[in-house]
């Protein structure tokens, strides 16, 4: 492995982490991710890092980093160091380029402090194989925890600025999480039995089809590669598509991508369509997993016929989600693999993502301090759509879409009408 430092833990990665890694492998760029959060109130900059520093001390995975060591498990290994490096907590004067691009595979995760006169940005660059969206909002949820607790708020402002400080005398206690290697653990033991029942189900699920990839959208062929993000909240409330969901007897996420799915058949001139989706990855077996900080997501292959009844679809959206989520312990390289012979490349190249918060609504009325701005996902997908149903805080209530496009394929005026047809087919 060719590590030298001291550590607290290695272990083999899970599929997931495996794939991403083999991603940023072939494209550097590739699954390193940007997450920018606020922070409310007037603060010095060594309270910050302190506040940092105790995030970190409490989440192991902040401080994993990831070495090339293949085994008969994985490609990759986990690497838990006791604390951070110098640089990996800092304080800026200005915002930095917007690009994650350079990160460590060793060290993953650079955060950036910008202090105002009443609030501070705090910029993370991170490897998506340290986190998924919900292990997200358990590090929000914890940095909001340290920053409202009394005896944080009371204490001195003494602490070294250096990345691994934490000043006893101000340590909160946080309630001790899951380990991270339980679900590590885990996947070993699926590795370790045969699962033909879902193999033989995605074999079935993906039975002669033939992939098809969007064609570029511009009218030469020398446009720019790149990646681009378009925003767009809807005029979708929340509440009307929870309420439409249930006339239909669907959940608000199969009727989303029932309309996507729709979309897409029209892009391609095909009612047999496949996307991918992701999946929590939070029903598997494993003890207290709805507390594990780390990805647990799985990125599965959606299929479905958008010819017939839309209520006919939205139901066959919902027997597909329902019927995922029980065959969701292969990977998608796994699953692809069984499609030899049918399908030289992928089995989609278009990704959408259900955003759903963990938090109810009084909750996130009552979360002052720390306030997820905005993040970046650099995929290798051709477009990811990014759902998120909006409360009363964030988006008003209204559902909101994210694109993530390669610029090669769209331009930005073609994102924005793709986004506003979706939202009429819903």
């Amino acid at each position: 492995m060719n590590v030298t430092d001291s550590f607290e833990e290695v272990m083999p990665c899970t599929p997931l982490q495996d794939a991403m890694l083999l991603e940023t492998a072939v494209d550097p760029a590739a699954y390193n991710n940007f997450v920018e959060l606020r922070v409310e109130g007037g603060m010095d900059p060594d309270r910050i890092m302190q506040a940092l520093g105790e995030l970190v001390e409490h989440n192991p995975v902040l401080r994993t980093g990831f070495v090339e060591c293949e085994s008969e498990w994985s490609a990759f290994t986990m690497v838990v160091w006791p604390k951070l490096d110098q640089g990996q907590i800092v304080v800026v004067a200005s915002d930095d380029e917007e690009t994650s691009a350079g990160l460590e595979m060793l060290r993953p995760l650079r955060m950036r402090v910008r202090v105002f006169e009443d609030h501070a940005l705090v910029r993370w660059d991170i490897h998506h194989a340290l986190y998924d969206g919900w292990a997200l909002e358990l590090v929000v949820k914890d940095l909001e925890t340290i920053l409202s607790s009394p005896s944080f708020s009371t204490s001195t402002s003494s602490s070294s600025t250096s990345a691994d400080s934490t000043n006893g005398s101000s340590k909160i206690a946080l309630t001790p999480r899951p380990p991270f290697r339980s679900l590590v653990e885990h996947t070993l033991r699926l590795a370790s039995s045969s699962l033909e029942t879902q193999k033989q189900y995605w074999k079935d699920h993906l039975a002669h089809f033939s992939p098809r990839s969007l064609p570029s959208f511009h009218s030469t062929a020398d446009a720019a590669r790149g990646l681009d993000v378009v925003g767009y909240t809807t005029s979708i409330s929340t509440a009307a598509l929870d309420k439409a969901a249930a006339a239909v007897g669907a959940s608000p996420q199969a009727l989303v991508q029932t309309a996507y799915a729709m979309v897409l058949a029209s892009y391609l001139g095909t009612t047999d369509v496949c996307f991918g989706s992701v999946f929590s990855g939070r029903s598997a077996d494993v003890e207290g997993i709805e507390e594990i900080v780390g990805p647990c997501i799985a990125t599965l292959p959606v299929r479905v016929d958008v010819q017939g009844e839309v209520k006919d679809v939205v139901g066959a959206m919902q027997r597909v989600m329902r019927r995922h989520m029980e065959n969701e312990a292969l990977g998608l390289r796994e699953i692809q693999g069984l499609m030899e012979g049918e399908s030289e490349g992928g089995v989609f190249d278009t990704l959408v993502i259900w955003q759903q918060s963990l938090a109810t609504d009084d909750e996130g009325e009552g979360r002052k301090k720390v306030e997820l701005l905005r993040a970046r996902d650099y995929l290798e997908f051709v477009l990811t759509l990014e759902v998120t149903p909006g409360n009363g805080g964030r988006g008003a209530g209204k559902v909101m879409l994210d694109a993530n496009y390669q610029t090669a394929v769209f331009g930005r005026e073609m994102i924005e009408v793709l986004l506003k047809i979706g939202r009429a087919h819903v």
